[in-house]
């Protein structure tokens, strides 16, 4: 059994894209400049830490110079999802409680500013199932360091990562475990399924009908959001990170908990 389930946000847990395009245009305004932000060009910075959104929206600028702007575009955005929330994933919530119940340790790991993961928890209530979280905004460290920070810190010994993009896959295998890429093909997911020692199991494509257990513990938990499969009527193999850190070792299996045209890819 897993001994800790790290959750990224975007993509993952839920699409604040229109939250933050609104919070953002509306601080903009606020102090007279003459730009604006859509939900397709933040789409594409969804993932990337703040300096690097900042310095792909204001291209001739470096961050230090955009950097007091930026801080009260967070900060309103913040207030924002605090107040309002965002889209969220069907049964994200169920889901966590489910695991929760069953004994997960439940943390969170986001390239965000500070404040944006405590704006979820807050806004749906769920301080008490999530054991701790870290973010870019706290210490200006990259995703990989800061899930290292999170196993460090909460003595985790057989954690899994579950993320919605191959960088979520990169930045778990540079937390101290070497990773192996699968993609959507059956035959990739079998073998890295094997590779595992685990044989016998189905794989599931994006038409398959049903989630059943491949690997002890992050099936389980893919078991709990079987669900939203229904729910979405398609579901692509995308990036949950298991993690031996201890063993410098990891597998990647998982599913994206969105329909293929939300969010980014």
């Amino acid at each position: 059994m897993y001994d800790g389930i790290i959750f990224d946000m975007d993509g993952t847990i839920w699409d604040s894209r229109e939250t933050i395009v609104k919070a953002w245009n509306d601080e903009l305004k606020a102090q007279g400049r003459d730009r604006g932000i859509t939900v397709s060009e933040l789409t594409g910075y969804m993932g990337v830490t703040m300096d690097g959104i900042a310095e792909g929206i204001f291209r001739d600028k470096k961050y230090s110079e955009t950097k007091h702007i930026f801080d009260k575009m967070y900060e309103r955005e913040n207030e924002y999802l605090r107040k309002k929330g965002a889209i969220l994933y069907p049964d994200v919530i169920s889901t966590l409680k489910e695991l929760k119940k069953k004994g997960y340790r439940l943390f969170i790991v986001s390239n965000c500013q500070s404040g944006y993961i405590e704006a979820f928890l807050e806004y749906y209530k769920i301080n008490d199932y999530i054991e701790d979280i870290e973010c870019f905004g706290n210490n200006d460290l990259p995703k990989w360091d800061n899930i290292a920070l999170i196993i460090k810190r909460n003595n985790l010994k057989n954690p899994v990562y579950v993320g919605d993009i191959d960088n979520d896959r990169i930045a778990a295998g540079k937390a101290g475990a070497a990773r192996k890429q699968i993609g959507t093909a059956q035959p990739q997911l079998e073998s890295a399924i094997a590779a595992h020692g685990k044989t016998g199991h189905k794989a599931v494509l994006p038409s398959a009908a049903e989630v059943k257990q491949t690997l002890a513990g992050i099936w389980q938990f893919l078991r709990d959001v079987r669900k939203i499969r229904k729910a979405h009527g398609h579901i692509r193999i995308k990036a949950a990170l298991h993690l031996r850190h201890h063993q410098r070792y990891a597998i990647g299996i998982g599913i994206s908990l969105r329909r293929s045209h939300t969010g980014p890819d």
